[in-house]
């Protein structure tokens, strides 16, 4: 089961770059920058639409239906959606305040090499697609969806929630954030599982994976709107992993959220 969900993971944006490879790689170093960063889109457009039609040609073998997945398009999954996105962009907001007043961290904004270029609209744009619909949509579709569902079945809640975020998490010792150390790594591949976390126990908490898509698009997207740095890999991971600590935990203690 994890395996599978790892090579879902990865099957669908290394089966969406096949039509743009030579495009998105140096050989489109040449292109206008919207024109980049529109075929950069197109990309993760269409790595979402393979990884979510795996999922449900997977569930359909299973003979799950997909709605067990948590997935509603409904007026309770718009509101959990925005529950998570809002929890954890208050988090991550008040643990940086608290970082910059003493000291730790410091707020920065956007340069025109940020922008490369581009308006700031298209560049916001790019964002929003990327958070949405290139991280957080497939990855909580495999993850607090179809992989919690059907785990649930044979364990406790509390232990569907430690495993998916530990194989969640550790898939991020891949990721590229600027680690260069072990401790680099380990750092952030902790930060990934405490996500994972708490994206799991906004699922638990509200029953509907809409609210995991929300923290975890949320994350991203207040990381990137409301960016400050520490100045180290390690601490900056500390802080975020502060704030998913807390959100997570929160969810936990809270009261179901109705619908």
């Amino acid at each position: 089961m994890l395996l599978l969900a790892v090579l879902v993971m990865f099957a669908g944006p290394l089966l969406a770059s096949l039509p743009f490879l030579g495009v998105l790689d140096g050989a489109g170093s040449g292109l206008p920058p919207g024109a980049a960063v529109g075929l950069q889109a197109g990309f993760q457009v269409l790595s979402c639409v393979i990884v979510v039609a795996l999922v449900v040609g997977w569930r359909r073998l299973m003979h799950r239906p997909v709605v067990a997945a948590g997935l509603t398009w409904s007026r309770a999954g718009a509101l959990r959606f925005l529950v998570g996105a809002l929890a954890i962009a208050g988090g991550l907001t008040a643990v940086r305040l608290v970082a910059v007043a003493l000291g730790a961290m410091e707020f920065h904004t956007w340069s025109d090499a940020d922008l490369g270029g581009l308006p700031v609209v298209a560049v916001v744009g790019a964002v929003v697609v990327q958070a949405l619909v290139y991280q957080a949509f497939p990855e909580e579709l495999i993850w607090r969806g179809h992989v919690t569902d059907v785990l649930r079945d044979r364990w406790s809640p509390g232990t569907v929630l430690v495993v998916t975020s530990v194989a969640f998490g550790l898939l991020h010792i891949f990721s590229q954030g600027g680690q260069e150390t072990v401790l680099d790594h380990a750092a952030y591949v902790t930060m990934a599982i405490l996500l994972g976390f708490a994206c799991g126990a906004a699922r638990l908490r509200t029953g509907g994976t809409g609210a995991a898509v929300g923290v975890h698009a949320g994350f991203h997207l207040a990381n990137n709107f409301l960016p400050a740095t520490a100045g180290s890999v390690v601490a900056d991971a500390l802080v975020m992993g502060v704030a998913l600590a807390v959100v997570g935990a929160g969810f936990l203690l809270a009261r179901r959220v109705p619908g």
